[in-house]
């Protein structure tokens, strides 16, 4: 099993109207050569360049464990659209990007004798395409089996994913020749991502226990609410806009909780009251 990486640049066609062929050239070129560094500092392999669209592939053709292929190919999608933050056009403009995921089995091998070169055919390809044409800008969807690889990774690497919901708010999106099929976000390393999900839920455990909002803390407008505060301290994020930004899932809930430094919210503050003193007072009655 493969994980295959799609990325193609938003509005390439009325950009490139807009610019000289030699211009053209030159911008893919730039961050064309920027992601050929990235897939060699991940150890993914570049299958081709088509037009505006850049192909990675992992677990082949150097063989690995699905997760691990899955965990490279993941890794170098967020450093790609990290690197697309950064870069600018010719004229200080920027770029934007989205990737699409997916990871199953497929067929692989050179083709021909002429210009050959290792080529790569089955549904996980068409699926990984999809995955990229239905995802958003500067985002990462990813295909339900991708998520479950990464989830049972083995670099002991934390990814902050969260399920894509429908326009209708339900899980899934239709895809074409597929139906409506499941898929996922990836937002970045866990130590990254969800530091602000970390930030948001202590201040509102905070404010749950009388506290006030603190000022270092700004909660993001992808959060409009926080509730669903228990003993155990804050148990979900809701109001999750379209922006999607992940909920607190049940297991990552009690990292926030024990990490945040707040006893629960059942817990009574310390007294720091003096405690009575035992001995009268001196009887100053003449």
């Amino acid at each position: 099993m493969v994980t295959i990486f799609f990325s193609d640049i938003i509005g390439f066609t009325s950009m490139v109207g807009e610019m000289t062929p030699i211009q053209v050239m030159k911008m893919l070129n730039e961050l064309y050569t920027i992601f050929d560094a990235l897939v060699e500092k991940h150890g993914v392999y570049k299958v081709e360049t088509i037009g505006d669209a850049y192909m990675v592939l992992g677990g082949a053709p150097d063989l690995c464990p699905a997760s691990e292929g899955a965990e490279k190919v993941a890794k170098f999608a967020l450093a790609a659209l990290d690197a697309v933050s950064n870069f600018r056009r010719e004229d200080g403009t920027t770029v934007l990007i989205r990737i699409g995921l997916a990871s199953g089995p497929v067929v692989a091998g050179v083709i021909g004798r002429n210009m050959p070169r290792y080529d790569l055919f089955g549904d996980t390809v068409n699926f990984a395409s999809r995955m990229e044409s239905t995802s958003k800008s500067m985002r990462i969807q990813i295909a339900e089996p991708t998520y479950f690889l990464l989830k049972n990774a083995q670099g002991n690497s934390l990814f902050n994913m969260s399920m894509r919901l429908g326009d209708d708010g339900l899980p899934g999106i239709q895809v074409k020749g597929k139906g409506r099929v499941t898929t996922y976000w990836i937002h970045g390393m866990q130590g990254e991502a969800f530091q602000t999900c970390f930030s948001v839920a202590s201040s509102a455990e905070m404010m749950a226990r009388g506290g006030s909002w603190p000022a270092s803390v700004e909660p993001p407008a992808d959060v409009p609410s926080i509730s669903g505060v228990t003993s155990a301290g804050v148990r979900s994020v809701s109001g999750v806009s379209a922006s999607e930004f992940p909920a607190l899932r049940e297991e990552t809930v009690e990292v926030v909780v024990a990490s945040s430094g707040f006893p629960p919210p059942s817990a009574s503050p310390p007294d720091n009251t003096p405690p009575p003193s035992s001995a009268s007072p001196p009887d100053s009655t003449p």
